[in-house]
């Protein structure tokens, strides 16, 4: 019975963790972001210094391609995709290890860093 009950529990687990994705998926960036930082925190690196991750390149790049999406491609050549995607890399990079220290996950470091 127990066993049962268990198996339950988990697939209404399951049910909420799908309704709440599905509803993530159609709002803006920066609201992702701001749901990612209430769940798991801002890492101070993300905060300041040379890792710093600005919210506002985000919001630009989420206009920039809700405009390429429904309008047209002119505000695609302007923005800086490269300064960006290593904005996203180093949140990644510092997000993985933050989450991986308060679940005292030992991640590899050829894994962490995508290596082979």
């Amino acid at each position: 019975m127990q066993e049962l009950v268990k198996d339950e529990v988990e697939i209404l687990i399951d049910r909420k963790i799908e309704r709440w994705w599905n509803q993530l998926e159609r709002e803006t960036l920066k609201n992702k972001w701001q749901r990612l930082i209430g769940l798991v925190g801002n890492p101070k690196n993300l905060t300041k210094g040379k890792w710093h991750f600005d919210e506002d390149m985000l919001l630009c790049f989420d206009k920039v391609r809700h405009n390429a999406v429904h309008h047209d491609w002119e505000a695609v050549k302007a923005f800086e995709f490269t300064v960006f995607a290593d904005q996203l890399r180093r949140a990644q990079l510092v997000w993985s290890t933050e989450i991986a220290i308060r679940l005292d996950l030992k991640v590899p470091v050829k894994v962490l860093f995508g290596l082979k």
